[in-house]
This record gives structure tokens, C-alpha cells and sequence, in this order.
């Protein structure tokens, strides 16, 4: 692959108009069009590989309590492990619906010789943007803007090429852009570790640093709320009573009982003791080793 296909301003991935197309278009490469867009929509919400795509089983297609999943025995998958990944419900009822008649053991995408995979794409990716440019009720103006627009082309003006592993990373990369957390979505795409995530989609994480900021400066209003909080449990559960009463006799502090027993002193130490990551710059020096 040359490079990973960008969404274009004009809608994302296979969404919209490109699913119509496909699904509305003529038979080729030995798959309807209702199938082909089933196979593109399958490969940007699993992550699942052409190769691993192609030897998928009804049987594999699984719901449990609702929740319906994808699976890909360790025989057919690149690093030989087990995969699972879960389905949207509306991608969920379309394939069930596309596999109703086969049987338990028959493929679930008949799918073409794997060099004619990319070509087949191809193939609809310029359907799609026929279809788009001469969208009816657009006027002139529009239909010009459209032509000289890069959306749905194989190569966009970056030189980027949409092959069928794009679709792949289409996976990893809504999932950064919709906020999923790294580890999650290293889980997802079957990565080894989640620096291999980090280092194919942490460009998309652009702002991650401003953000950071903004919740660093909401620290101390949360700091403040927590501390408030224990006070005002304090002060009804009666420890405050029984703080102030040590304090004046210097007598052992009373004893609670029942569902209290102990809290004083726990609100005590909670009130007075730093908050993660706010201990004194001195803290832990005992504990730090010379590495010379």
C-alpha cells in the first residue's frame, strides 16, 4: 500500500452516497453489490484483512445475549491468535440477513482472486464518484467543485492510494478520531503493543495536547470539590465534633461504632494528606537509586 486514503470533506469512508452506489451497482468481480458493500463496511468496523475476510464462516457469525460478534479462528488470522469483534447492530442484521440461506460452513463473502480484491474497489470507488459528481439536483457550479475535489478517488492529490488494507486503517483511525482510548483500540486492531497504535495513529491525535491543558486546569476546582465534600460528610456524621473535642482536652479521640467506626481518622488523613500526584517535590527521594 502506498499510502492510507483520506476522508474527503464531503463525507467519511464508505458512508453515504459511495454505499449506495455500491450496493445499487451492477455485479462484478462475482459479487452483487448488496455483498460488496457488506465486504467494505465488514473491513472498516473489524480491522479484519483481506485474507482473513475472505475465509470467514456463517458459523462465525455469533450473538450472544444481543450482542453480536465476528470471529476469526488463530488459522486464519496474520499472528495466528483467535480474534472476536463486536458488529454494530445495523451491520449485524444485514449480514445475518445475507447469510440466511448458506449453510453453517459456507463462506460468508465469495470474494475474488486476492490480486483482483484491490481492483474490484477500485472498480466501485469510481462508480461511487460518478454517482456523487452527477448527484441529481446539484446545479453546475457544484457539479465543477466536485470534479475538481479528490473524494472517492483511488489516488488522492496527496498521492495516497485507497486499496482494500486502507479500509483497515479507516478501523483504527475513526476509532482514534471518536476518542477511543489507546489500549482499546489496540485491542480492536490485534496490534502487539499499543506503541505499534501509537506510532500508525497518534497523528490523528492533533489537540490531544490542548485538551490536556484544559483538564490539568480543572484539577484544582475538582481538588476543592473533593475536600468540600469531606468536610460536609464530616461534619454530619459528627467527626468534626469529635476532632474538635481532641483538640481542646487533649484527650484520646471518642471511639465511633457501627457503620462510622474509624471514619474520623480516614477523613482526617483524606483531608490532609496530598492528592496524587501533587506530593512534595521530595517525596520518594529514599527510594531513588544512582544508576552510576
Amino acid at each position: 500500500m502506498k499510502g492510507a486514503w483520506r476522508p474527503g470533506k464531503n463525507g467519511s469512508g464508505w458512508q453515504r452516497q459511495p454505499a449506495t452506489a455500491t450496493s445499487n451497482g451492477k455485479y462484478r468481480w462475482n459479487m452483487t453489490g448488496p455483498a460488496r458493500k457488506l465486504l467494505y463496511w465488514t473491513a472498516i468496523e473489524t480491522g479484519y484483512r483481506s485474507g482473513e475476510l475472505r475465509k470467514l464462516r456463517k458459523s462465525d457469525l455469533r450473538n450472544m445475549n444481543g450482542r453480536v460478534s465476528i470471529c476469526a479462528e488463530g488459522d486464519i488470522t496474520k499472528n495466528g491468535k483467535a480474534a472476536k469483534q463486536y458488529l454494530s447492530k445495523e451491520l449485524a442484521t444485514e449480514l445475518f440477513k445475507h447469510v440466511n440461506n448458506l449453510n453453517p460452513n459456507a463462506e460468508i463473502f465469495k470474494m475474488p482472486a486476492s490480486a483482483n480484491v484491490a481492483r474490484m474497489l477500485k472498480d466501485d470507488l469510481e462508480s461511487a464518484r460518478a454517482s456523487w459528481i452527477n448527484e441529481e439536483g446539484i446545479d453546475e457550479e457544484k457539479r465543477k467543485e466536485r470534479v475538481k475535489s479528490d473524494f472517492l478517488k483511488y489516488e488522492n492529490d496527496s498521492g495516497l492510494k485507497l486499496d482494500f488494507h486502507a479500509l483497515r486503517h479507516t478501523c483504527g483511525a475513526w476509532l482514534i478520531i471518536a476518542g477511543v482510548d489507546v489500549k482499546t483500540v489496540q485491542t480492536v486492531m490485534r496490534h502487539s503493543t499499543p506503541t505499534l497504535t501509537l506510532n500508525t495513529y497518534g497523528h490523528l491525535l492533533d489537540g490531544a495536547e490542548a485538551s490536556a491543558v484544559e483538564a490539568l486546569n480543572a484539577g484544582p476546582q475538582q481538588i476543592h470539590s473533593k475536600l468540600a465534600a469531606i468536610e460536609e460528610y464530616a461534619a454530619a456524621t459528627g467527626c468534626d465534633e469529635a476532632e474538635e473535642t481532641a483538640e481542646n482536652t487533649k484527650e484520646k479521640r471518642p471511639q465511633k461504632t457501627g457503620v462510622f467506626a474509624n471514619s474520623c481518622t480516614d477523613l482526617r488523613v483524606s483531608a490532609e494528606a496530598p492528592p496524587a500526584g501533587l506530593e512534595p517535590a521530595t517525596n520518594g527521594l529514599t527510594v531513588r537509586c544512582s544508576t552510576n
